[in-house]
């Protein structure tokens, strides 16, 4: 274990877990490292369902399962749903529902970015989440190499596009959220202003920008309006 984290792999890859939420979740090079950002992210998740008897929730690109687990631990009656386009990464998913006493969360593999996304994704949604694929390409040499040399590609760079992922789940929240039903983003801190102008032409409503613990803009969330 030492030898391993000397040579730069990081420690919760070493340990084989994380701690999210009060979860302890198994976490492996499938998956990205559940991180405080996220939490805030969960919180605001959270704040959004207050009031809502049983929300239907889905978790798009859930990776580790971390939000998914989290929203349903906390809210014990929703219905939450979480995809991924790794099989990989919803086996630990999987592993950690169970390990969590969460098998109610229901688990299903699709891809954000495929046309036919809406039509896999549970209907009626009261909370749409997701931290998706957010680093330009061209700021891949930038981070920390423990990151770029062990932690999953697919689940960190969104390619020349750093917006695309945010595009396509603008273009399903109107198709699977119910009226009134609300949409979260995790998003990069300098894309988050452009992120909220994407959800305010995809024709969402009260559509906000917050600040993470870290005081960065790590936050979009908008609103699906009652006639939309």
């Amino acid at each position: 274990m030492l030898a391993r984290r000397a040579e730069g792999e990081p420690l919760a890859y070493v340990l084989g877990h994380a701690d999210f939420f009060g979860l302890r979740l198994k976490v492996s090079p499938a998956v990205l490292i559940p991180r405080p950002e996220t939490e805030t992210v969960t919180e605001a998740a959270l704040r959004r369902l207050e009031g809502a008897r049983r929300p239907r929730v889905l978790d798009a690109g859930t990776g580790s399962g971390c939000i998914a687990l989290a929203l349903a631990a906390e809210r014990p009656g929703a219905d939450v749903h979480a995809c991924d386009v790794s099989r990989e990464a919803l086996a630990v998913a999987r592993d950690n529902a169970d390990a969590c006493g969460l098998p109610g969360v229901r688990f299903f593999r699709s891809d954000v970015l495929a046309d036919a996304f809406p039509e896999h994704a549970p209907a009626g949604l009261d909370l749409l989440v997701s931290n998706p694929p957010y680093v330009p390409e061209t700021e891949r040499a930038t981070l920390p190499a423990s990151v770029r040399g062990h932690e999953p590609g697919e689940a960190l760079f969104s390619g020349d596009d750093p917006l695309r992922f945010y595009r396509a789940l603008g273009q399903a929240a109107p198709r699977t959220l119910a009226a009134g039903g609300h949409l979260v983003l995790e998003t990069h801190a300098g894309h988050a202003q452009d992120v909220a102008a994407l959800l305010r032409e995809k024709g969402l409503e009260d559509v906000a920008v917050e600040r993470d613990a870290f005081g960065k803009e790590r936050i979009v969330a908008g609103r699906r309006g009652s006639g939309s």
